[in-house]
C-alpha cells in the first residue's frame, strides 16, 4: 500500500474513534442522568427543585435523545406519581370535610389539579362525585335542623361542582317549598299555643 493509503487509513481510524469515543461519552452522560432522576423520583422530588428534580433529568437525557424510551417512559411515571399524589390529598381533604376551602387547600381544589394534568383519571372523578354527594347530605342535615339559609349554601356549594347532579338539582329546585312548609307549621304551632294559654289558665284559676 503507497504511503498515501497508509496515511488515509489513519485519518480513518481516527475518525472512527473519535465517533466511538464521543457515543460513549454522550452514553455515559444519558446514564448518569437517568440513574440522577430516578434517584429523585424514588425521593418524591417529581418536579421540585426545579433544577434538581426528576422531570428536570428526564428532560435533559430527552434533549441529548429525543427519543429515549426510558426517560420517556420516566415522565410518565413523574406525571402519574403527580396526579396520585394529587388525589391522595383531595381524599384527605375530603375526610376533614374541608371541601371548597380554604382556597388551594381543599378537596375540589386537588382533584381538580389532579384532572388539569390527567383530564380522564377516574379517581378524581370519583372524588368530586363524593363531594357532590357531601354536600346533599350536609343540606339535608341543615333542613332537618331547620337551618334553611345554610342548606341553601351547601346546595350552591355542591352545584358548583357538579352543577348536572340530579339530587342537588332537585334539593335547589325543593327549597322554597320546604321553606314555605317550615313557616306554616311554625304558624300553625303559634296558634295552638295561643288557643291553648286561656284554657290553661282558667283551669289554673279553678283549681288554684
Amino acid at each position: 500500500m503507497p504511503i498515501w493509503g497508509w496515511a488515509l487509513l489513519g485519518v480513518l481510524l481516527l475518525a472512527l474513534g473519535g465517533g466511538l469515543g464521543y457515543h460513549l461519552l454522550q452514553q455515559k452522560k444519558i446514564d448518569d442522568l437517568l440513574a440522577r432522576a430516578e434517584l429523585r423520583l424514588n425521593a418524591g422530588s417529581l418536579v421540585e427543585p426545579a433544577g434538581d428534580s426528576a422531570e428536570h433529568y428526564f428532560n435533559q437525557v430527552l434533549a441529548l435523545d429525543a427519543g429515549n424510551a426510558a426517560a420517556t417512559q420516566g415522565l410518565a411515571r413523574v406525571l402519574q406519581a403527580r396526579v396520585d399524589a394529587l388525589v391522595a390529598l383531595g381524599d384527605e381533604r375530603l375526610a376533614d370535610d374541608r371541601l371548597l376551602q380554604p382556597e388551594g387547600d381543599s378537596a375540589v381544589a386537588y382533584y381538580q389539579q389532579a384532572l388539569a394534568l390527567q383530564p380522564e383519571n377516574p379517581r378524581a372523578f370519583a372524588g368530586l362525585e363524593q363531594v357532590a354527594r357531601r354536600f346533599a347530605l350536609l343540606a339535608e342535615e341543615a333542613y332537618g335542623h331547620r337551618e334553611f339559609a345554610l342548606a341553601q349554601e351547601y346546595i350552591k356549594g355542591g352545584l358548583a361542582v357538579a352543577p348536572e347532579d340530579s339530587q342537588l338539582l332537585q334539593l335547589q329546585a325543593d327549597h322554597a317549598m320546604r321553606v314555605r312548609k317550615a313557616q306554616v307549621v311554625r304558624s300553625q304551632s303559634r296558634q295552638q299555643q295561643q288557643t291553648a294559654n286561656p284554657v290553661k289558665r282558667l283551669w289554673n284559676r279553678i283549681f288554684d
